[in-house]
């Protein structure tokens, strides 16, 4: 037979018999067909789901063509995509794909992130690396569809389908309800975490039957999920279940969920971002409380984040009503073209992976106090937009915060200090935290003042590359163990109220006496706390 013709023989092969035959006599027919661009096109489409245009731009967009741009280009990107699935335990699955169905192959987008996910873990965090358990069921993807009453769409159902979860420690109550281990190890959520005082998350990647287990649970005890949102499934939660995300399997957006009114918040940018601005010209849609005000136009005027809704002026003269993204269209649609919104989940979690990558979120104690037993990926932020840093006479003050939509406080803030420069340079060996003024302003008001002596019952005693613990610096002995010198900043985290508008500043100053409280060796100084900003993100985690 001739090229064509062996061509069309190797259609009917799976993947991995199609390369052996690339391995045949290099002059046989056989093999001169199974370098073909066609063949490796048609059997990435099979195996991944991609066209040939996405396949050649190989995982993490790395192109993968051959010199001229052909044959063995198709083979080579068919090659790095292999490799990646085989990386993350899911290449036992590739040969049973090229019979099936569209909804049945392996999804592209979810081995990408994945792939850098566990890249990320082995380099970072290797011990929740461990956790990552194997793809799920089938029978478990069945459930699930059966739970929600459809076809869970490939870009949301795929995180599972690569990696089911995390068997992560929890809290013995929730551990054996969602059949989860216990122990001392509560800090390695995959999706990190925090802890102010008593207030202590983690919040693992939850097994797809654990999550359809807690998704019941909720259903149980709270009507308005039951009976409002049936394509709503919590898929990760803290290991104690104060935080709990869901996803709604219908489109991929996420929520955050609250223990009041409204239930759920979105944790992923409005799919209405595009339009919805204070001023933008919308029309009401799909309202069941309200169905007369559907197809009626207003005006936006603002987004009220506690309520998780757009305050909306009638044109009917009504006055302003509150409205969710979900019952807003523009006006004029023709302005503002449909995009694809299926795969909020992936992008949600592409960008928690992207903080990972960049140093945003990285592997610390989440309670200082107890390190290293509390090492996790802790969620406040070391750099970028969401980080105050200054420097004042050699003392640098690092500012940052994480919204809790899970928290009747709204916000917990991180402040770290450390001393820069040389002795010399800053006039002083040591110094030692007296007092703090603390600057919180809402957005168009008057800042709150809060005085008050050290910080959350620390006096740290700031020395080079560390602080000094001892009954001074640490009166309450909120730190176990002997005095020592710890390594490193000193760095503790506490509670910021929430406000109307939920927008503004944190900031202020702290005052530090050289030496020690109790032998001074200078006059006290003044230490700016730069500004940071209080406010709900696009993306909550």
């Amino acid at each position: 037979m001739d090229e064509a013709q062996a061509l069309q023989s190797l259609f009917f092969l799976d993947p991995q018999s199609s390369a052996r035959v690339c391995h045949t006599s290099k002059s046989g027919v056989l093999a001169k067909a199974a370098t073909n661009a066609l063949l490796w096109d048609l059997q990435m489409s099979r195996a991944f789901g991609l066209s040939s245009a996405d396949a050649q731009k190989g995982p993490g967009c790395k192109v993968c063509e051959s010199d001229d741009g052909t044959a063995v280009g198709s083979a080579r990107a068919f090659g790095l995509w292999y490799r990646a699935a085989s990386d993350i335990g899911v290449q036992c699955v590739l040969s049973r794909q090229f019979q099936a169905s569209s909804q049945c192959h392996l999804p592209a987008k979810w081995i990408e992130l994945w792939h850098r996910m566990r890249k990320w873990l082995s380099n970072h965090a290797p011990e929740v690396l461990d956790t990552l358990q194997p793809p799920a069921t089938s029978s478990a993807i069945d459930s699930l569809n059966q739970m929600v009453g459809m076809e869970t769409p490939p870009a949301v159902v795929g995180l599972w389908r690569i990696c089911d979860g995390q068997i992560a420690h929890m809290e013995p109550y929730l551990a054996q309800e969602l059949q989860m281990p216990t122990g001392e190890h509560w800090s390695r959520g995959l999706l990190g975490g925090y802890v102010a005082y008593d207030h202590c998350i983690s919040t693992i990647l939850l097994p797809l039957r654990s999550a359809l287990k807690l998704t019941a649970r909720l259903r149980e005890n709270i009507d308005v999920l039951n009976n409002e949102h049936p394509t709503k499934v919590a898929f990760a939660c803290a290991h104690s279940a104060k935080k709990i995300l869901l996803v709604d399997v219908k489109d991929g957006r996420v929520y955050a969920f609250r223990r009041e009114e409204p239930f759920l918040q979105l944790a992923v940018p409005s799919p209405n971002a595009h339009f919805a601005k204070p001023g933008a010209r919308v029309q009401l849609q799909g309202l069941k409380s309200k169905p007369a005000l559907n197809g009626k136009c207003g005006t936006l005027v603002a987004y009220v984040p506690g309520r998780s809704r757009w305050q909306c002026k009638m044109d009917d003269g009504s006055g302003i009503t509150l409205i969710k993204d979900d019952n807003i269209a523009p006006e004029n649609p023709d302005e503002y073209p449909f995009v694809q919104q299926d795969d909020w989940l992936q992008r949600w979690f592409e960008e928690y992976l992207r903080r990972l990558e960049q140093g945003v979120y990285i592997k610390m104690p989440l309670r200082p106090e107890e390190a290293p037993a509390t090492a996790g990926i802790c969620l406040f932020p070391t750099c970028g937009e969401w980080v105050s840093k200054c420097v004042t006479r050699g003392v640098q003050v690092t500012g940052s915060c994480i919204y809790m939509p899970e928290h009747l406080q709204g916000w917990t803030y991180s402040i770290s200090f450390r001393l820069v420069e040389n002795e010399a340079e800053r006039g002083y060996k040591t110094c030692q935290l007296y007092r703090r003024q603390w600057q919180i302003k809402e957005d168009g008001g008057e800042p709150d003042i809060v005085n008050g002596e050290g910080v959350v019952g620390f006096f740290p005693i700031l020395a080079d590359g560390g602080w000094l613990l001892n009954r001074e610096s640490d009166p309450n002995r909120q730190y176990s163990g002997s005095d020592r010198f710890m390594s490193g900043e000193f760095r503790y985290q506490s509670f910021s109220g929430r406000s109307a508008s939920m927008s503004g500043w944190f900031g202020g100053s702290l005052t530090f006496m050289p030496g020690t409280l109790r032998n001074q060796t200078g006059q006290p100084f003044q230490v700016r706390l730069e500004p940071f900003r209080l406010m709900v993100p696009e993306f909550v985690y």
